[in-house]
């Protein structure tokens, strides 16, 4: 009696429920072969782009968009102040924007 009750209000829920509404349409597409090449080419620049930048702007970098260190935890790290951190990054994320 329960299951026959459970099915009938999981129903009841379903027919209220908008097509637009259905979780599976947020879903993402799956990505065409031209669009997989195009996003390898943009990670192969970008990681050139890191590459070519100075091994501690790199570094900093990294720590924070990678490890998700913040300003701080990075100025401390290096003995540096928290303005050069900023500038270290806006210097690498420059250099990201520039090849994509």
């Amino acid at each position: 009696m329960d299951h026959v009750r459970s099915e009938r209000r999981r129903g009841e829920y379903f027919a209220r429920i908008l097509p637009e509404q259905y979780a599976w349409q947020y879903a993402c597409e799956t990505a065409s072969p031209h669009d997989v090449m195009s996003a390898r080419q943009s990670l192969g620049s970008i990681d050139d782009a890191l590459s070519a930048l100075p091994k501690q702007t790199r570094h900093i970098f990294l720590l924070n968009r990678i490890h998700g260190r913040s300003f701080s935890e990075i100025a401390g790290v290096f003995g540096i102040s928290q303005r050069a951190v900023a500038k270290h990054m806006a210097r690498a994320v420059a250099a990201c924007e520039k090849v994509v």
